[in-house]
């Protein structure tokens, strides 16, 4: 990857983070790793036979279905949990407590005193995104960095691959999407999303959190269709 090319990359992630309210700094620890190769297979065959654990969350028996390439850029989430005091990465071998000698088992807990909040947060401890670029022929840089910030600042499983009922950058490379439908930025509803994801209390319960972000992207989306002078748009 030239040093240009990549410098626009980081710098749009970057900015697009700033935008949606996602956290950023320098000097931190890089948990991001975004790799362009021809052989995509053959690189994420040596992450699962060296480093499995960039995998995400699997049990050993799954790592050759989990480190399958079946997208044109595919992301791999490392996931955490963190309260006041710690952070323990999802592991589906380790419980926290179940050894007497685990410095861990009397601080990882949550606070059971509120209905709203638990005190446990889950986090990005690292994402290993791989970009086919045999896939991504006649593609802009531009394109290719705003795909990369939807994938890195969240985690949006479900919605790639998919022709998404509402217009996302996701469907770039959705071969069930008519090409009409493809856009090439991140749509108004990737940003609501985005911002909505990022605007909720990170310890609150999960169904609070999705509300939170639903009723973020109504209001921000019913306000994108109004027209100029308040009136609703003639085009949704």
């Amino acid at each position: 990857m030239p040093a240009d090319v990549a410098t626009f990359l980081t710098t749009r992630i970057k900015t697009v983070a700033g935008q949606v309210g996602a956290p950023t700094r320098e000097g931190c620890k890089r948990d991001i790793e975004i790799i362009f190769s021809d052989k995509p297979q053959a690189v994420m065959d040596a992450v699962a036979d060296k480093r499995p654990f960039l995998l995400g969350y699997h049990f050993v028996n799954q790592t050759k279905t989990v480190s399958k390439v079946t997208q044109a850029i595919q992301a791999w989430y490392v996931t955490a949990v963190r309260d006041g005091a710690v952070t323990v990465v999802d592991d589906p071998y380790y419980a926290s407590g179940m050894r007497s000698d685990d410095p861990l088992k009397d601080q990882f807990h949550g606070n059971g005193g509120s209905r709203l909040s638990h005190d446990m947060a889950s986090v990005f401890d690292n994402i290993v995104v791989i970009v086919d670029t045999t896939k991504i022929e006649g593609e802009t840089f531009g394109s290719l960095a705003d795909y990369l910030a939807m994938l890195v600042l969240a985690q949006p499983a479900s919605a790639v691959g998919q022709c998404n009922p509402l217009p996302s950058i996701l469907s770039l490379f959705t071969d069930a999407c008519p090409s009409a439908q493809r856009i090439r930025a991140l749509s108004p509803a990737d940003k609501a999303y985005l911002e909505g994801l990022y605007s909720i209390p990170p310890d609150a319960v999960g169904s609070l959190q999705r509300a939170t972000i639903a009723t973020h992207m109504l209001d921000s989306l019913k306000f994108s269709a109004l027209a100029p002078d308040g009136r609703t748009a003639a085009a949704k």
